[in-house]
């Protein structure tokens, strides 16, 4: 998180159109709770996620996620031969039936199957009360 708010805040004092986002990583077997911070930067109409702080898996690129009231879910190139995108579905787990989340998802070639990183609530402005709440639960586990 501590990258991501950094970058976020040189971001908005360049002038940037921002806002960050939460997460749930997907750690195999299912998801965490809220556990990590990403970035929706909006570009010329254009809404992209920006993660400068997942490490290994994560961005190297901006994602662009959504413009003019089309999801875009075309790959951008990760350290190559990986690819990222962003996936609009419905969460596996969801009881609200219909209710559709964004997947930051990635494969390591271009003939493997798409993995979730972590999924992502594009709308959801979270603000620093929020990581404050990640924090502390995460000096009690």
């Amino acid at each position: 998180m501590e990258q991501n708010r950094c970058f976020s805040i040189l971001l908005r004092t360049l002038g940037y159109d921002l806002y960050t986002i939460g997460s749930r990583v997907f750690l195999g077997g299912g998801f965490t709770g809220w556990a990590h911070m990403a970035i929706i930067i909006t570009l010329d109409g254009t809404e992209y996620l920006v993660d400068v702080g997942f490490g290994g898996n994560g961005l190297t690129q901006p994602l662009p996620v959504f413009k003019a009231g089309r999801l875009i879910e075309e790959p951008v190139a990760g350290v190559v031969p990986e690819e990222h995108r962003a996936h609009y579905a419905e969460m596996p787990v969801n009881a609200k039936k219909g209710h559709k989340v964004w997947f930051l998802q990635l494969r390591r070639t271009p003939d493997s199957d798409w993995e979730t990183v972590y999924m992502f609530e594009k709308d959801i402005e979270f603000y620093l009360e929020d990581y404050e709440v990640y924090a502390r639960y995460a000096l009690i586990l």
